[in-house]
């Protein structure tokens, strides 16, 4: 089995970004192989038209194979190159959402919008299939598109946001924040989009869903940029129980939290930015 990432959107570049640009977001082109399976997924899709445009023609990835677009969260850093990605498809296809997805949210502080700038009908237009569910979606038992993950814990909480409902705005718990999951022989790879659920959360819903005992790497986004001491030491601790071969900390992870991170674990950190690839067999 072979498990590819390519990074076209993150908000950090190195001198092996191959003069891709960083900004705020995160997107990635996932290649699967299994012997009785291959699946291309992208997950996510970074966050303006002009970063994803500029970067895919460098990297010059090929996404007529593309067989789904996923979306972790309903925000713009995540979606703000999806009808970019539909086009360069260049056919119709699967591009699965939560039904909160398409909300109308925004920062608390400010009332910053921070939601997907269009609306469905506008993929549609482009050439997607708009696949609202709440339930994980099962691609050949070994890929999974998580469904809302339960928020267990009492330290990784969901706050500055509010979401639309009605007339009126309430305080965004971001429901529809979710990660994609991968069986490799028994050893799982989770990717996160920003992990607003919490990351031990999300692990502790692949260990419950899928019985997930060992990672071969957890991936992504984990949003503790802003996170204080304690958090970002609680999250560790709680690391420190679980066995993973790799962590990848990527976009909105932070680099304190990165830090701690590679103060800890050492060569099971992996940093990687925007034109990067991970491959895992």
């Amino acid at each position: 089995m072979i498990f590819k990432m390519t990074v076209f959107s993150d908000n950090y570049a190195s001198l092996r970004s191959r003069g891709c640009w960083a900004q705020h977001g995160f997107g990635a082109f996932l290649e699967f192989k299994f012997e009785d399976l291959s699946l291309n997924v992208v997950f996510d899709c970074g966050p303006s038209v002009d970063i994803v445009k500029h970067n895919l023609d460098l990297l010059k990835l090929d996404f007529s194979g593309v067989n789904a677009v996923f979306l972790s969260h309903g925000h713009y850093d995540h979606t703000g190159g999806l009808i970019e990605v539909v086009k360069r498809i260049g056919r119709r296809v699967p591009v699965v959402v939560h039904p909160k997805t398409f909300s109308n949210r925004f920062a608390k502080r400010d009332l910053r919008v921070v939601g997907v700038p269009f609306k469905p009908n506008d993929v549609e237009s482009a050439g997607g299939i708009v696949v609202q569910c709440r339930n994980p979606i099962d691609f050949g038992g070994k890929v999974f598109l998580s469904g809302e993950i339960e928020r267990v814990n009492d330290f990784e909480k969901v706050e500055g946001y509010v979401i639309e409902e009605g007339d009126r705005l309430v305080d965004d718990n971001i429901i529809d924040d979710r990660a994609l999951i991968a069986n490799l022989n028994g050893e799982f790879i989770v990717l996160t989009g920003c992990a607003h659920s919490g990351l031990i959360n999300t692990l502790h819903y692949a260990m419950k869903e899928f019985n997930a005992r060992k990672f071969k790497a957890i991936i992504g986004g984990f949003h503790l940029e802003s996170a204080s001491n304690e958090l970002i030491s609680r999250t560790v601790g709680e690391l420190r129980k679980i066995d993973f071969q790799y962590i990848v900390p990527m976009h909105c992870t932070g680099i304190k939290m990165t830090a701690a991170l590679i103060n800890s674990f050492g060569e099971k950190v992996k940093v990687l930015g925007v034109g990067e690839s991970l491959e895992l067999k």
